[in-house]
């Protein structure tokens, strides 16, 4: 949904299509609409994924650095 009108259907929880209201009627353009919510969640979710995996793989390049120069120095003896 390109219309900047409805961006809140796409990130708010308050604009959740429940489909087990009583008053909720499935119709082609309904499902066309919750699939492409569910898509973007799931891009957003999957960049997610991905910013911890590079966080996580600069604090292990990090933590081996720090190893090596301890290993380098002879200063073992000042890790716990």
């Amino acid at each position: 949904m390109s219309d900047p009108r409805f961006s809140k259907l796409m990130t708010s929880g308050d604009y959740n299509i429940d489909p087990s209201h009583p008053q909720f009627k499935r119709t082609q353009a309904m499902d066309s609409l919750i699939g492409e919510i569910q898509r973007k969640r799931m891009a957003e979710s999957g960049e997610m994924v991905s910013i911890l995996c590079v966080c996580v793989c600069v604090c292990c390049v990090v933590l081996c650095c720090v190893v090596s120069l301890l290993q380098y120095c002879n200063l073992f003896w000042l890790l716990p």
